[in-house]
C-alpha cells in the first residue's frame, strides 16, 4: 500500500505537529510505502520514509502552486494522509477534484483550527466533509514527554507514551485500510 502523507511542518521544525508527523511516518514506513510531502528544505531522515519538500521561502502563490503540482506527482498513491493546515488543506483540494483518492485527515495541530481565520475554517469543514475518516489525536499522543538523561523520573512517562503512539498507529492503519 502506498501513502502520501502532507504536512506543513517537519523536522527540523521544532513544533508539536512537526515532531508528531516524523514519528508516525517513520513507524508506518516499517511496513508501507510512505512519501512524505512537507514545506521545508533539510528534512531530518525518518525511517525508510521517501521525503518530498517544496520550498517555503517562496511568495505563497508560488508555494501553494508547488505544492499542489507535487501532490499531483504522487497522484498513483492508494491514500492520502493530511494534517491540518491551510497551507496543505489548499493545493490538496484542488488536486483532489482531479484525482479522487482515499483520504485520511489527521488534526494534529488543535490550535490552528481555533486560532484559523474565516478561509481556514472554511477549508477545515471541507477537508472534514470530503474526508473518509478524521483523527483527532489525544494530547498524550501529541506531546511526548521529556526524558532527560541523568533523571529517569519520566521513564513511566515515556514508556506510557509509546504504548500509546504504538496503538495510535494501529488506529491510523485501520483507518486507512477500511
Amino acid at each position: 500500500m502506498r501513502i502520501l502523507v502532507l504536512t506543513p511542518l517537519f523536522p527540523p521544525d521544532v513544533s508539536t505537529s512537526a515532531v508528531y508527523i516524523k514519528k508516525l511516518v517513520t513507524k508506518l514506513s516499517v511496513n508501507y510505502d510512505v512519501t512524505c510531502l512537507h514545506y521545508g528544505q533539510l528534512p531530518e531522515k525518518a525511517g525508510a520514509t521517501t521525503l518530498v519538500s517544496v520550498r517555503k521561502d517562496v511568495t505563497t502563490i508560488k508555494r501553494l502552486a508547488s505544492f499542489a503540482y507535487a501532490i499531483w506527482r504522487q497522484r498513483h498513491c492508494d491514500i492520502v494522509l493530511v494534517m491540518n493546515g491551510p497551507s496543505i488543506e489548499l493545493p490538496f483540494l484542488l488536486v483532489h477534484l482531479l484525482k479522487r483518492t482515499k483520504l485520511v485527515y489527521v488534526e494534529s495541530d488543535p490550535n490552528a483550527i481555533t486560532k484559523a481565520s474565516f478561509i481556514g475554517k472554511t477549508l477545515h469543514r471541507l477537508m472534514s466533509k470530503k474526508s473518509s475518516v478524521v483523527l483527532k489525536p489525544a494530547s498524550t499522543i501529541l506531546n511526548r514527554p521529556l526524558l532527560h538523561p541523568l533523571d529517569n523520573t519520566n521513564l513511566t512517562d515515556v514508556t506510557n507514551y509509546e504504548q500509546n503512539f504504538a496503538l495510535h498507529v494501529e488506529e491510523v492503519i485501520t483507518s486507512c485500510l477500511n
